[in-house]
């Protein structure tokens, strides 16, 4: 026999055979998951109160189990990286800005961002690797803001570098202004 509640009203512990146990928690599983498909806003709010709370306990347990499943760790990581391949292109532009102090107090966080995502949207599209290319780059003393962003074939960026005075075809900005005919 294998216990399986407690119920406090009658006082009375509820023990069954170990075949009858599987079939409850299955049943029990499968209603759990009928309900979080049902309400996900509850189930997020409530995964966001419960890392809040147990912040530490969270840490363990994620601790713990990347140690004992390195392999799905990486696999997961890998993943989670080519989903979201223009985030780590922003975060890592965001880390080259905030090392260079490049970022104005000024500058519009979702707009950088949304650059980013532009680029990785139009390499997808086009078959064409993209970059976000900064006009005046950071090396010579440009910022890391949406004002000094462009986006541009990887090829035309890489033989750009960090160069000012770089000619580039009339269609891309070369001075920060929007390149418009007059």
């Amino acid at each position: 026999m294998v216990f399986w509640c407690y119920q406090k009203k009658i006082n009375y512990e509820y023990w069954v055979t170990a075949e009858k146990f599987a079939e409850l928690r299955k049943s029990k599983n499968e209603a759990l998951r009928l309900w979080r498909a049902k309400n996900k806003d509850a189930m997020k709010i409530w995964r966001k109160n419960d890392r809040s709370k147990n912040l530490l306990k969270r840490r363990e347990q994620s601790l713990s189990w990347l140690k004992k499943n390195p392999s799905r760790a990486a696999e997961n990581m890998r993943r989670w990286k080519l989903e979201n391949r223009a985030r780590c292109t922003a975060v890592e532009e965001l880390r080259r800005g905030r090392q260079m102090k490049a970022i104005p107090s000024d500058s519009w966080k979702s707009a950088v961002d949304s650059f980013y995502k532009i680029a990785d949207r139009v390499s997808r599209c086009t078959g064409i690797k993209h970059a976000v290319d900064h006009i005046v780059p950071l090396a010579a003393g440009g910022s890391h803001c949406h004002r000094n962003l462009q986006i541009l074939p990887f090829s035309l960026n890489s033989r750009k570098g960090a160069k000012i005075d770089y000619k580039l075809p009339d269609c891309y900005r070369s001075d920060g202004r929007c390149a418009t005919k007059d």
